[in-house]
């Protein structure tokens, strides 16, 4: 199975998402950039490369090292876990504020 490097589906993110600023949109350029500079120096092997896509939950980018032959998960940055715990807090602080709470501060 072929896993292809840039999955637009992968890539979005919910509008409630924490958005985007300057400086993180360059940080992702970044790594966006050494992500394919990796997989064209096949650095992994051939049987892996490395692929991104945007966390739907947190809108955090994420990259994870992928099994060319059955699309198997291999490693993964951040963690699942944290994607998890990130998106959980942030549930947590909406929850939270109220709108009465908002328009009084």
């Amino acid at each position: 199975m072929q896993v292809d490097a840039l999955s637009r589906s992968g890539m979005s993110a919910p509008l409630d998402s924490v958005p985007i600023t300057q400086s993180d949109s360059a940080a992702n350029r970044q790594i966006v950039t050494a992500v394919q500079a990796v997989n064209q120096s096949e650095l992994l092997g051939q049987g892996r490369e490395l692929t991104y896509r945007r966390d739907p939950r947190t809108g955090q980018l994420v990259v994870q090292t992928i099994n060319r032959e059955n699309g198997d998960v291999l490693d993964q940055i951040p963690l699942e876990v944290l994607l998890r715990l990130q998106a959980e807090i942030a549930q947590e602080a909406k929850a939270t504020v109220s709108p009465e709470t908002a328009n009084t501060a």
